[in-house]
Parts: C-alpha cells; sequence; structure tokens
C-alpha cells in the first residue's frame, strides 16, 4: 500500500509540466536521496505483483527516466566546470554553492563569517538549530543571502560553461590549438 501512495503521489506531482519540472529538479538538487535501483526495484514489485495499472507504472517509468536525464546532465554540467574555486564551495559537503547565505545577521560585514549553501544548511536546521560552526543557535530567519558572491558564482559559471563549449566547438572544427595546449601539459 505504501509503494502504491508513494507513486500516486509521485506521478501526480508530474502531471502538471510547471510542477513536473520543480519536482523533479528538487530530486536532482538533492542527489543524496535518490538511488536509481530503488526505482528499478519499485517498477519491478509493481509490475510483477500488478499493484496499479500498466498506464501508471508506465508513468512512473517515463518520469524515471526524465530524472535520468537529468541526473546526467548535472553531471556534465559538473565535468563543464572543472575544479571550482574553494570559495564557491559549501565548507561543509563541497559542492557548488547556488544559493550562498550568511549565517546570522551579526556576521554581515565581518571578512571571516560563515557563508553555506541555504539547501545544506537548511537541511541541517532541521534538526539542529544551531551554527554548525560555533555552535550558536541559529534559525532559517537568520540566514542572509549572499547577493554579490550568488553574482560572482553565478559568472563564473557561465564563463566556463562558454569557455568549454568554445573547446569543444574548436575540436570539433578540427582547430590544432588544442594539440599545442596537451604538449604544454606533458612538458
Amino acid at each position: 500500500f505504501l509503494l502504491t501512495s508513494v507513486v500516486h503521489i509521485f506521478n501526480r506531482l508530474c502531471a502538471d509540466p510547471q510542477h513536473q519540472q520543480l519536482f523533479l529538479d528538487a530530486i536532482v538538487a538533492d542527489e543524496a536521496h535518490f538511488r536509481h535501483v530503488s526505482y528499478e526495484k519499485a517498477i519491478a514489485t509493481l509490475r510483477k505483483k500488478q499493484l496499479m495499472n500498466a498506464a501508471e507504472i508506465d508513468r512512473f517509468e517515463a518520469m524515471i527516466g526524465v530524472l535520468l536525464r537529468k541526473f546526467e546532465e548535472k553531471k556534465n554540467v559538473e565535468h563543464m566546470l572543472g575544479d571550482i574555486p574553494t570559495r564557491f564551495l559549501d565548507p561543509i559537503m563541497q559542492t557548488l554553492m547556488t544559493d550562498p547565505v550568511v549565517l546570522g545577521r551579526d556576521n554581515l560585514n565581518d571578512p571571516n563569517r560563515f557563508v553555506m549553501d541555504r539547501k545544506v544548511i537548511e537541511r541541517h536546521l532541521m534538526n539542529n538549530p544551531n551554527n554548525p560552526f560555533n555552535r550558536k543557535p541559529l534559525s532559517r530567519d537568520d540566514l542572509v543571502p549572499e547577493a554579490e558572491l550568488k553574482k560572482e558564482i553565478d559568472e563564473w559559471v557561465q564563463k566556463r560553461i562558454q569557455e568549454y563549449k568554445s573547446r569543444k566547438t574548436e575540436t570539433i572544427n578540427g582547430d590544432d590549438d588544442d594539440d599545442d595546449d596537451e604538449e604544454q601539459k606533458t612538458q
């Protein structure tokens, strides 16, 4: 009963294209809880035990396919970015920050302030209402967007993707500049 309920909810959230995009993007953003094998087992169980009609299972399986493509796109972007500057990484998860926030309003002008990615600190705050670095009390209301850093990160990401695409185009067009780069790397 639980499995069919989850699949019904999943399918309903994916029924409206606008909500589907938001829902699937949220799953991709929180990749720690996505296990492709688990979804495959669920599909196999639903089919084997005929717990749902085939059309609903097919819809669920199709959305899992969309999720897998989104995960691949995310991996490709990470590959395109290459080495990420340390100041753009979340200090706990060591992932690129997409929504950097300052922890605590009293630290806004402090050059040594604590900055984390919003989704990481919000996940932490669900279980521990404190700053993970100094254990001072902290709530979601104390998180202040770091707009300047976000702008820097977004610009850096766009620049890196553009550089990657340019290199790829040069390679496809047969430019020899990459050969010189390879020789320099081996020296």
